[in-house]
């Protein structure tokens, strides 16, 4: 993954010769970024054995305040902690429940009103 950090700035006429006819904002390339990070299985079960059958994670990379930051996207059935090893951001799935369990927990509290 890579991302760009493009800075947008003032005052580019004061950069250049007087008589230049530019306009005073300009965006340059402050940066080139390529965070790392690694996805790893560490649950007891396997994912079939979890009733999971949607293990897909994605990654995206937002700026914040001109830095870099990985966000995951995960199923939401899956347990998972995040941690930072050197360089490296590190996202360990622990555990995770099949689907249907939330099925079961809609229909009962449908039932309760």
């Amino acid at each position: 993954m890579v991302k760009n950090i493009w800075v947008q700035k003032q005052d580019l006429s004061a950069l250049l010769n007087p008589t230049s006819d530019v306009s005073s904002t300009y965006t340059y390339l402050q940066a080139t970024v390529r965070p790392q990070y690694r996805v790893t299985w560490n649950a007891k079960s396997t994912p079939e054995d979890l009733g999971v059958n949607n293990t897909k994670v994605g990654a995206a990379i937002e700026l914040e305040q001109n830095k870099a930051k990985i966000n995951f996207q995960i199923p939401g059935t899956l347990e998972y902690g995040i941690s930072q090893n050197k360089d490296i951001k590190v996202l360990t799935v622990t555990g995770g429940f099949s689907p249907s369990r939330l099925d079961f927990l809609n229909d009962l509290l449908r039932n309760i009103d």
